[in-house]
Formats: C-alpha cells, structure tokens, sequence
C-alpha cells in the first residue's frame, strides 16, 4: 500500500516549531461527532503505523490513532452509526491488516459505512473493505488491490559523488536490500517473497470482507483502479452517491431511530475537497 498524493496547501504548518508538532502529538483522538449518533472517522494522506503531529493537517492518517478513533465510537452509546471517510491512495503495510481486521470485527457491533471521498486505493481499500458499506461517487476511485516494495540503488550516484560505503555485517541477510550497492539475487528474492506474502493476504481479506467477492475475482482485477460505477460492477462498491448525501441521509435515518428531529441543516457537513491528485498505488 505504498501511494503518492498531492496535498491541499492551506494551514501550512511551520516544521521548524518543534513545540507546535509537540503539543500536536499529545493531542487526544477526538471522533467528529453530529448531535444525531453519526460518528464520522476521516482517513486521509498517507496511512501509517505510528501516530505523527502531521495528522493534524491530514497530511497523514495513523492505524494507531484510527484504532482509537474505532474504540471510542464503538464504546459511546450515543453513536449508533459510523462513518469512514476517506480520500487515501494508501500507505504502508505494516499494522493495515491489523486495523482491517478490528474494522471488521466492530461491523457486528454497530453499521459501519465506508464513504470514498474521493480516493480509496491500496491500502486506505483495504479498510474500505472491511467496512459494512462502500459508498462510492461518480468520481471516486477505488481498488488497487496490489502490493510493490521499491528498491533505490544509490552505487552509481556514490560513485560519481566519490563516496565509498563500506559495510561490515553479521548475518546471511543483513545487508540485504542496502542502497549502496546494485540489488543481489538473495536480496532480489527475499524481497519477491515479502511482496508475494503480502499480496495473498491481501487477496484474502478483501474476499473476506466482501461477500460477493471471491479470491480469483479479486485477483483478477489485477491491482486497477475502478471510478464510480465501474467499481460497483466489479464487486468493490455497493452504492453510487455524493458524499454529502450519504451524510444527511444516514443522520437523518440515525436521528428518526433514536427519535430526534433534524429541525435544521446538520451543524458539521463533509465537504467536498476537490484535489488534483497524482496517484501511484501499491499495497
């Protein structure tokens, strides 16, 4: 789930305040929540293990901070519905499947829909996935059910710059993958199966998740991405709808459940962030 997106460039933070970023990491997760039960988790930039202060500008989402997101909604009892909103072209691989699988597991507690809003690729599908619900635009992209490790070989660029690396190494595979030098075939091979791995899992927790959806079918679709109705066709969406109207639609059902009365428009709206967005998605 490796993906590259552009970012908006509004509320710029300034990296060299050092106290800022501090404060900003301390902060505790706080789900958005409408007076209605709709608890609304957005998932946006690149999807990381760790909490990071960059959160804050949604430059980037953390599994760890989504987990707590997660628990929060599923233990108050006034949210009754929740709500992935995502615009991710994915991330990096390590603790995704841990979050798919708790995503999941919450859908038997309460209904979880996930809204692509706009981009829900790689690894930001594969959560997604796990959710009741896809929910997608006419414009929304989806899939890329693929995984890719890149390697940089920096020897030649070394060279011309006149520095020698010398390594010195215990363990048949400790230096594998190092930049310094061209990729090995030991390394080259390690490394296919680190991604072969990865993509049987997966391969098998999106048809998991999705019902309809076998192994082979997935499998098939060979990590493309489908935009709005094409990817209800393929088995990796349920519905086509603007964001806006999933959101006032599910808080009003939300609300007349738990008998309340939307007098007026909804306070927190999701809006739409209209982006150029350079996408390159793997796992």
């Amino acid at each position: 789930m490796t993906a590259y997106l552009s970012t908006p460039g509004i509320d710029t933070p300034d990296l060299a305040d050092a106290a800022a970023f501090g404060r900003l990491a301390e902060r505790p997760p706080q789900v958005p929540t409408m007076p209605t039960g709709l608890a609304v988790i957005p998932i946006t930039g690149w999807l990381t293990s760790r909490t990071s202060p960059l959160e804050a500008w949604g430059w980037v989402t953390s599994y760890e901070r989504l987990h707590a997101h997660l628990h929060q909604a599923l233990t108050d009892p006034k949210i009754q519905h929740i709500v992935l909103d995502i615009d991710s072209a994915g991330g990096t691989a390590t603790g995704a499947f841990e979050l798919a699988d708790a995503i999941y597991a919450a859908r038997a507690v309460k209904p979880i829909t996930a809204l692509a809003h706009f981009t829900a690729c790689s690894g930001a599908y594969l959560l997604a996935a796990a959710a009741s619900r896809i929910v997608v635009s006419q414009t929304s992209a989806v899939g890329s059910i693929g995984v890719r490790a890149d390697h940089v070989d920096w020897s030649k660029r070394n060279e011309m710059e006149g520095i020698q690396v010398t390594t010195v190494s215990a363990g048949v595979h400790k230096n594998d993958l190092t930049p310094h030098e061209p990729i090995s075939e030991q390394s080259l091979t390690t490394l296919t199966d680190q991604v072969q791995s990865l993509y049987r899992m997966f391969v098998s927790a999106v048809a998991r998740y999705r019902s309809g959806l076998t192994e082979q079918a997935v499998r098939e679709t060979e990590a493309a991405v489908y935009f709005g109705q094409e990817a209800i066709d393929q088995g990796l969406a349920d519905e086509r709808a603007s964001p806006q109207a999933v959101i006032d639609r599910l808080a009003a059902e939300v609300g007349a459940a738990s008998g309340q009365r939307l007098a007026a428009p909804l306070p927190r709206r999701v809006r739409y962030q209209a982006r150029a967005m350079r996408m390159r998605a793997t796992l």
